[in-house]
Order: C-alpha cells, then sequence, then structure tokens
C-alpha cells in the first residue's frame, strides 16, 4: 500500500510541523494538526497561505506533536494491517521528509523502519506529474494548495496518474 503525505510546517530556516496530510492507495485519508505549534515562528508566506487552510477539514487529530505523533502512528498500523505489502510513504521533498521522520520518531519508529519505508519522490515537469498536479486542483475547485491534506489528495493523483510510484 501506498500513501501520499503531505506536511505543512512554520518556515524552511527553524521548520516545525504544523499539520499533515495523509491519502492511501484505496482513498483512506488522515489529516492531523499540531495544537501548539509556535506561531511566532512562521514565515509570513505561512501566515498567509497555510494558516487561513488549516482547519478547512475537520482533523483526525488536532493535539501537541507527541499526540499527534502516537494517533498518525495508530492510523498508519490499521492501514498496514489490512495491507497485503508493506507501506510505502511517499513525500515529495526533502522537508516533507525531515517532518515524517520526526513525526515518526517522536511515534517510536526506528530510524531503521523509517528509512526503510520512506520513499522521496519529487514531482517533475519530466514525468508529466507536476501538470496532473494543476489539473487535480483545476477539477477539484474547493481543493485548497497549502493545506497539507489536499495537496496530499493531489499528490496522489499527480503520481497514480502517471505511473510514477511503481504502485
Amino acid at each position: 500500500m501506498n500513501l501520499y503525505i503531505d506536511t505543512e510546517f512554520t518556515s524552511l530556516s527553524d521548520p516545525r510541523l504544523i499539520s499533515i496530510g495523509a491519502v492511501t492507495d484505496d482513498g483512506r485519508s488522515f489529516y492531523g494538526i499540531v495544537g501548539d505549534f509556535p506561531q511566532s515562528a512562521c514565515t509570513r508566506f505561512v501566515r498567509e497561505q497555510v494558516l487561513p487552510w488549516l482547519d478547512l477539514h475537520a482533523a483526525d487529530a488536532s493535539a501537541s506533536f507527541e499526540v499527534l505523533a502516537w494517533r498518525f502512528r495508530d492510523w498508519l498500523a490499521e492501514v498496514s494491517a489490512t495491507s497485503a505489502r508493506p507501506c510505502r510513504l511517499f513525500v515529495d521533498d526533502e522537508a516533507d521528509l525531515e517532518m515524517l521522520r520526526q513525526l515518526l520518531r517522536k511515534g517510536g519508529w526506528m530510524p531503521v523502519d523509517i528509512e526503510a519505508y520512506c520513499v522521496l519522490h519529487p514531482l517533475s515537469s519530466a514525468n508529466d506529474a507536476l501538470p496532473a498536479l494543476e489539473r487535480w486542483f483545476n477539477e477539484n475547485p474547493g481543493r485548497c494548495r497549502h493545506n497539507a491534506l489536499d495537496d496530499a489528495w493531489a499528490y496522489r493523483h499527480a503520481i497514480t496518474s502517471n505511473g510514477t510510484s511503481d504502485a
């Protein structure tokens, strides 16, 4: 089972997780918000383009970073239990990968497992993934860029519509 993950965070210089969205091949999703992220650490871009969309969807978990980590771990365990093959967690950039690593470590994952299951898969114009992402947002006007769950849905579409995830 493949999971497509996006995160939103405070800044590139001092990233702290704000939210995480995850979508599976079969359409299950998880949306979590860190309830106590330091808003003072947010860049202007985050304040203007991320925070307004934070509550666009009901969160499966809105809690401290530690509690969110354990709830995400429990959700991953449920997904894994119903999958015939090991889960792979896809992210599209290094910053998302680092946020995912931090969350998984806090949730009790071992570093070797994190590296075994996490896949960095950047979107590219060369594989037509970026145009597919654009199409998804155009075809889903109620969805918003920079909401982690909506970005995860778009990322899933971009990868699976082009067969680039080796699913």
